[in-house]
């Protein structure tokens, strides 16, 4: 994700894409002088809303001031609405790749199987490198789907899918503490494309609502542009209840629609709910 600060102002982001090519071609040693191709690029632009996410939760006086936690409830209440906007935000993004992926591939195996989401991944992958020409980054799918995956075995009981292969000193790839940079890294690979999950995927997808689907991406064309997190505590709200309200809130903005040529999603029947009998 290529993420950014919210500009200081305004209630919409553009940023120019371009829409048509410029051209190139070769002079010969016999005609050096000749003029050189010229064909103006054509552009557009592509704009995101800015929209404030918030929500609040109201408590007691008593239980504030008078709380025998070792941090104080309000405290508690603030990281948690705070978490909530982190989900709704992702989920946010994931919806807007789902609606704006310019590559779609459908899985219609009636029997879900690793063999046949790994061809349907390697023809989503050849289109973005087709489109795009640029490689995708990593392929973002729900644990369940997974799970699923690397539970699959061989005949002689060998997994089908192995763990990626880690530096001799595993600190020098990581933040510092042994955990991987990227939230939800599986530490596996498709197609030589890192694995990452997230819960917030539907697994509420097709016509029996049961399906999850595939994600991939070069994950540096999707934007999201954040704004600070605000807390604020007012307890003159509920002055008569003795209360006080919580409020968290932020504003947010995300895109994916400037070059929908670099996000597929792969969906169908061969993502219903897994089995792992």
């Amino acid at each position: 994700t290529n993420q950014s600060s919210l500009p200081a102002q305004g209630g919409t982001i553009t940023i120019p894409i371009q829409t048509g090519s410029a051209s190139v071609a070769a002079l010969t040693q016999a005609d050096p002088l000749n003029t050189l191709s010229e064909t103006n690029a054509a552009f557009d632009v592509a704009t995101a809303n800015i929209i404030e996410i918030g929500g609040t939760q109201d408590l007691s006086n008593y239980l504030v001031d008078r709380g025998t936690l070792g941090v104080s409830v309000d405290v508690v209440i603030a990281n948690h609405l705070s978490d909530l906007l982190a989900k709704d935000e992702d989920e946010r993004v994931i919806a807007a790749v789902v609606a704006g992926a310019g590559v779609s591939v459908t899985n219609t195996t009636s029997t879900p199987a690793l063999y046949t989401d790994f061809k349907k991944i390697a023809d989503a992958v050849q289109q973005i490198h087709a489109g795009n020409l640029q490689a995708p980054t990593g392929i973002v799918v729900h644990p369940r789907r997974f799970a699923f995956w690397a539970s699959n075995l061989d005949t002689t009981n060998r997994p089908l899918m192995l763990p990626m292969a880690v530096a001799q000193n595993p600190l020098a790839s990581t933040s510092g503490d042994g955990t991987p940079v990227a939230q939800g890294f599986t530490g596996y690979a498709i197609h030589g494309l890192p694995v990452y999950v997230d819960a917030n995927i539907t697994t509420l997808d097709g016509a029996g609502t049961n399906q999850d689907l595939v994600l991939i991406a070069d994950w540096k064309q999707q934007y999201t542009w954040l704004g600070p997190v605000m807390i604020d505590l007012d307890r003159s709200i509920m002055f008569k209840q003795s209360g006080m309200t919580v409020r968290a809130r932020r504003y947010f903005s995300t895109m994916v629609t400037h070059r929908d040529d670099a996000f597929a999603k792969i969906t169908g029947t061969a993502f219903v709910t897994p089995s792992f009998a």
